[in-house]
């Protein structure tokens, strides 16, 4: 039975302004669990669309699948590729338009991009599919969000972009030949979650994309005249029914167009945390928001409320190195602290990650990927946000939700896509978890020591232990690791809006950057340069050596190295020295204490010289021909122009 706190039946979380842009009705809503789902479920509606499919997310690629098994079997589908698919739709329905919004990516993922994209794309046969790249966001910001829309009749939204390496279905096979790229690379389970709407929400999910489509440089979308009308959802995935919607975004400030920041998701989170009275479920692909992490810290802290069940789910390990260095440090301090706080407050705090066993009874850790907040079975709110500095601070990010304040029925639906989420990470029946919020960690602490268990603790270790930051060094007032700092950072032409031990930072991060690859690039253009000379050389004829002079017009003598080798320890050297040029074809860089006193023009120091004539002498092709010339004639003379 689900039981409604005192408050929550007089007060609802969502408020407009503060933590949603706005709160309209669907008449049908939930979620579908994983890609194969939902791209599944995209295939049979984008069939039945008659002017518009509009498409935003972080990425697309032409090439993956739509359908794959059973699934395609049953469609019989010629075409389940994205793109051959769209253009198949375009062909037999000429009036059909798709606008395709992609944020123009930074350089830093140039090799996780498909190639020539816009090429692709523009090359259909009815040009009816329109692909933008979006860059109109903060500095150093990202365009995450990720939602689709097939005329006024449904919309997508989530943390699942309709590109590769996403599909997986949910079983999460440790081996499952469906699960590989276009290519046939095979990779990991990958866990993912979406979200479906009808009804009027889906008008201002259009608003929202036709104004991103013409900041963007788009020309106007003509909005869809016709009615909605209702598409049956083939994979009708965990259901919550007709509901009121919350959508909330974050977005960075921004000088062209202006833009005040906008932080809803962030509020969404810190609202649901603070009223939680039973439990907090979490699952995400990152944790390194402080705004969140003080929120719990705070909440379990307090002596006057209820003790909380708290359940985080998190990937093992990040993807990338660069994961690991954004925000892996971290998202591991702030998890053992948060284990540190729970044991002195007396809240059960239980943080999991999932993986599969193979035949051999190994692991394959299955990647989280979605973004899903639940609190009390109350309030649940799913879309691109992760619980990171960016994208509650600066990304720009797109989530729905949903307050059954006063609604049993919502409230039971919330609960069962609850227990259902929790029953694919732990591998076992929805009946063996708990309906109410209290005993969820122990009930899952317990499923994660059996033999065939898909949940574990999470170790919580790090590769560089050493130099995982403190949480005092992770203090906003001091570092640019909180959302402010994060949206600071990415503002760096305009440093005069941060604090001052903000700038200093932000300026000696900014000049390591630029300092790294300078380095870089310039080691990369002289070795580019020097085996290109080399090559050259080589595959070119032997130039014809000229003639030495023995004796140049001004009197100075040419004398070779190797004479100056023997020259008597003992005996300074009179003269100043100035290279001409070798007297071998293969060219070899002239020793430091010799090119430092032709630098300097001044008399060689003896014993310097010496060392780096025996050094050179060593190398039978080390033939250079020297000018002495006497100490009486003028250092300002020239030895170049007695040739």
């Amino acid at each position: 039975m689900i039981r409604l706190h005192h408050d929550a039946t007089t007060r609802t979380l969502l408020v407009p302004g503060r933590n949603c842009w706005t709160v309209a009705p669907a008449e049908s809503s939930g979620l579908l669990v994983d890609a194969a789902d939902y791209y599944s479920t995209f295939y049979h509606c984008a069939r039945q669309a008659r002017r518009t499919i509009l498409m935003a997310g972080w990425q697309f690629d032409s090439t993956v699948e739509l359908l794959r098994g059973p699934d395609r079997a049953d469609a019989r589908a010629p075409d389940v590729a994205l793109l051959a698919f769209l253009d198949r739709l375009c062909a037999r329905n000429p009036d059909l338009r798709v606008y395709i919004l992609e944020w123009n990516y930074n350089p830093i993922f140039v090799f996780q991009r498909e190639i020539l994209q816009t090429l692709k794309f523009s090359s259909t046969r009815h040009r009816h599919i329109l692909l933008r790249f979006d860059d109109r966001h903060a500095i150093g910001a990202s365009h995450h969000q990720k939602f689709v829309i097939v005329d006024r009749d449904i919309a997508f939204l989530g943390g699942t972009d309709i590109c590769e390496h996403r599909w997986d279905d949910r079983r999460h096979l440790a081996e499952n030949p469906l699960r590989a790229e276009s290519d046939g690379t095979p990779y990991g389970p990958y866990h993912e979650a979406h979200a479906y709407m009808t009804g009027p929400v889906v008008d201002e999910l259009i608003a929202l994309f036709r104004a991103r489509w013409r900041m963007s440089g788009g020309t106007d979308i003509e909005e869809p005249a016709s009615p909605p009308r209702p598409l049956p959802v083939k994979s009708p995935g965990l259901p919550l029914g007709p509901a009121r919607v919350g959508l909330s975004l974050t977005l960075g400030r921004t000088f062209e167009p202006p833009q005040g920041a906008v932080r809803q998701i962030r509020r969404l989170y810190l609202d649901a945390i603070d009223a939680a009275e039973e439990f907090i479920y979490i699952e995400n692909q990152y944790f390194s928001s402080r705004a969140v992490y003080k929120a719990l810290v705070r909440r379990m802290e307090d002596p006057r409320r209820t003790k909380l069940d708290i359940v985080l789910i998190y990937p093992k390990e990040n993807e990338a190195f660069t994961e690991e260095l954004a925000v892996g440090f971290a998202q591991r301090s702030y998890l053992r602290h948060l284990k540190d706080v729970s044991v002195r407050t007396g809240h059960a705090l239980g943080i999991f990650y999932t993986a599969s066993l193979d035949r051999h009874g190994d692991e394959a850790p299955r990647y989280i990927h979605s973004k899903i907040l639940i609190v009390d079975d109350r309030l649940l709110t799913i879309g691109s946000a992760n619980t990171t500095n960016r994208s509650l601070g600066v990304d720009s990010e797109l989530n729905a939700c949903w307050d059954a304040t006063g609604d049993l029925r919502l409230a039971q639906a919330i609960r069962a896509a609850r227990v259902d989420l929790l029953a694919e990470h732990a591998g076992v029946s929805p009946d063996r978890l708990p309906t109410q919020g209290r005993g969820l960690v122990e009930a899952l602490t317990e499923i994660a020591r059996e033999p065939q268990r898909t949940i574990f603790p999470h170790p919580m270790a790090c590769n560089h232990d050493s130099y995982v930051l403190s949480i005092d060094a992770l203090d906003p007032e001091g570092a640019l690791l909180d959302e402010e700092g994060v949206e600071a950072s990415s503002t760096s032409f305009f440093l005069q809006a941060l604090p001052p031990p903000n700038r200093l930072w932000m300026l000696l991060i900014t000049g390591l950057r630029v300092t790294v690859v300078l380095i870089v690039g310039a080691a990369l253009i002289f070795l580019l340069a020097t085996c290109l000379r080399h090559l050259l050389r080589d595959a070119g004829p032997e130039p014809p050596r000229k003639a030495q002079p023995v004796l140049s017009s001004s009197g100075m003598e040419a004398i070779p190295l190797r004479v100056l080798a023997d020259h008597s320890a003992r005996a300074p050297f009179p003269q100043s020295v100035w290279i001409l040029r070798p007297s071998c074809r293969r060219t070899i860089v002239c020793p430091r204490p010799i090119r430092s006193c032709i630098r300097r023009r001044s008399p060689a120091d003896a014993v310097a010289l010496r060392s780096a004539v025996a050094t050179t002498r060593r190398n039978s092709s080390a033939r250079y021909i020297l000018f002495l010339q006497s100490r009486s004639r003028e250092s300002r003379d020239d030895p170049g122009g007695s040739r």
